[in-house]
């Protein structure tokens, strides 16, 4: 009953499967008790412009000159980018400086190319571009590439 509780409860927050941290009892009451880490929001949704900036954009009639990317393909993509630089995350460093490490911990700052090797095979690469930040330092090695599988799996990083 517990493991049923636990979906209950996070489908109720938004979830699509309970957390491996998190432990969720029912009482003979029918009360529950939640056991993890004060994470705060389990699931982050993105912030909406105020209504007169949101009034200014025209959509598009076509997207053909767009990028497409099919479902399998972005899960992946997600996947690998959690894992990357999951959500909040931020570098840490001890030089003095720290405009390097925020730059690095901003999703914006790399340009990601995802290639399908097989139907259930894509690879993702993140590689930095801290221009983006206004800084010129080269970085040999802040990028990564996963191997991740058509069940959502990552199967390897380099």
């Amino acid at each position: 009953m517990a493991r049923l509780a636990s979906m209950v409860l996070f489908v109720a927050l938004g979830c699509s499967a309970p957390h491996p941290d998190i432990r969720v009892r029912q009482f003979a009451n029918g009360m529950y008790e939640v056991e993890g880490p004060p994470a705060g929001p389990l699931k982050q949704k993105a912030a909406w412009a105020p209504p007169e900036e949101a009034a200014a954009v025209v959509f598009p009639n076509s997207f053909k000159e767009g990028v497409h990317l099919e479902g399998p393909m972005m899960a992946a993509l997600e996947v690998a980018m959690n894992e990357f630089l999951p959500p909040g995350s931020e570098l840490q460093t001890q030089d003095p400086d720290k405009r390097m490490a925020r730059c690095l911990s901003r999703r914006s700052t790399y340009d990601t190319h995802v290639l399908q090797s097989e139907n259930d095979l894509f690879f993702v690469w993140f590689s930095p571009q801290p221009s983006r930040c206004g800084l010129n330092e080269p970085i040999l090695d802040g990028g990564a590439v996963y191997a991740i599988d058509g069940q959502g799996r990552i199967l390897d990083r380099r």
